[in-house]
């Protein structure tokens, strides 16, 4: 069943905007039922002309963690950081932190804006796939000196570096209200860890092998207690 995110509500409608009501058209859904997700919540609804879903009933699904989910991950060359998004959106996470790194080559130039729009267009369809409640935010892209800093305060803090030898966290869950950081193609500088650590981070190796950055991310999310 078709799932689509809503933002207004009048009496027992919901007001559909241009996207979906094309997209429901395209998939010939007009005379079907189909699910609107409206402030976390999940709704049975039918299309009435031109742009209403009437809701038929309110559905108990809940599909959240408990608390926060934060990956912050290097910008990547464009194919792989749209697919790490789109994973980590479809495995829980709630924030999404692209960040400039020593190593990162890809630059985005005047183009932050436009590119904002693109990922969380990509989220947001991830997040429908998904049965999501709520839609990832994905956030302005910052230096890794100020995403550690403006972070410190999470419960569980872990940066993922290949030359670490402590995978002992990697044998079991991680627990809930977390941020994860991994890195570009390149890794880390080993500058960049010690500031990490000094603010309360700890580096953990995903094994023997080499990851992609995108497969680092989806490994990592992959070990949350849900």
């Amino acid at each position: 069943m078709f799932r689509f995110f809503v933002n207004k509500k009048e009496d027992n409608y919901f007001i559909l905007d241009k996207k979906i009501v094309k997209h429901i058209s395209v998939v010939r859904q007009e005379n079907k039922k189909f699910i609107c997700v409206f402030q976390k919540e999940f709704y049975l609804t039918k299309f009435e002309f031109p742009n209403r879903a009437l809701i038929l009933k309110k559905l108990d699904y809940n599909h959240e963690n408990t608390e926060n989910i934060v990956l912050a991950i290097a910008i990547l060359k464009t194919k792989a950081f749209e697919f790490a998004i789109q994973k980590a959106t479809e495995l829980g996470v709630n924030t999404i932190i692209p960040f400039y790194s020593q190593n990162v080559e890809q630059k985005l130039g005047n183009d932050i804006d436009k590119k904002l729009v693109r990922w969380q267009e990509i989220i947001t369809h991830a997040a429908q796939q998904s049965f999501r409640n709520v839609i990832p935010v994905i956030e302005k892209p910052i230096k890794i000196k100020t995403l550690i800093e403006n972070y410190q305060h999470m419960k569980n803090k872990f940066i993922a570096h290949e030359k670490e030898n402590n995978n002992l966290m990697i044998n079991s869950l991680f627990e809930n209200n977390t941020i994860f950081l991994v890195g570009p193609e390149g890794g880390f500088t080993e500058e960049e860890v010690e500031i990490a650590e000094n603010f309360g981070f700890q580096a953990i190796s995903l094994g023997k092998r080499i990851l992609r950055a995108e497969t680092a991310a989806i490994f990592l999310l992959s070990r949350i207690k849900q």
